[in-house]
């Protein structure tokens, strides 16, 4: 069990509780935290606020990777981006290839899948990490990074297709064969 203190009463809580029974204070959830950061970056970049945004979307990523759910890339993906909006495309650069390194060790990490499952998944992320990644090359005039993103992503974008008919192959066996004995733990039922 892990404990947090109530910001408001320094009341020692169970981490994950939403409401101080000391003081009332409403907690909010990771997640919830998240979301209203990210609200706050987005309304920052529109008053040209970009560098508080940048600042912003720091401790985003750090909470997305401490959180229990599985945020998309896409969400990872805004920090790089605002860099290289605000001129910073070698912190850019630095962000996508920690992202990449970050992506591959989690879904590795997953083992829940099959490994061809798991290969799909690991090919999906990395193929709209350096599909942003181009994006970002483009828009900072890095042609040359740009075109070894893009074939990075159609790399990745092939590699999940394959490993997609092959997860879904297998997928098809599985059910196949729970069908064939389920149907016949029904008929020595009937005996």
């Amino acid at each position: 069990m892990e404990f947090k203190e109530c910001p408001k009463c320094n009341a020692i809580i169970l981490d994950g509780e939403m409401l101080c029974f000391s003081c009332g204070f409403k907690l909010i959830s990771i997640d919830s935290e998240i979301g209203l950061l990210s609200k706050s970056a987005t309304e920052l970049k529109k008053n040209n606020k970009l560098n508080d945004a940048i600042d912003i979307l720091v401790k985003v990523i750090s909470l997305m990777k401490q959180s229990e759910l599985q945020y998309g890339v896409d969400k990872f993906v805004r920090l790089p981006l605002y860099l290289q909006q605000a001129n910073r495309f070698d912190e850019s650069i630095s962000v996508f290839n920690e992202l990449t390194e970050y992506f591959s060790e989690l879904v590795l990490k997953g083992g829940t899948f099959t490994d061809n499952k798991t290969k799909r998944f690991r090919h999906s992320y990395l193929e709209s990490l350096y599909k942003s990644k181009a994006l970002a090359c483009k828009r900072a005039k890095r042609y040359d990074l740009e075109n070894d993103s893009v074939e990075q992503s159609n790399y990745h974008k092939e590699q999940s297709e394959k490993y997609r008919a092959l997860s879904d192959a297998e997928d098809s066996e599985r059910s196949r064969i729970y069908r064939e004995n389920r149907l016949k733990r029904n008929i020595q039922n009937l005996s």
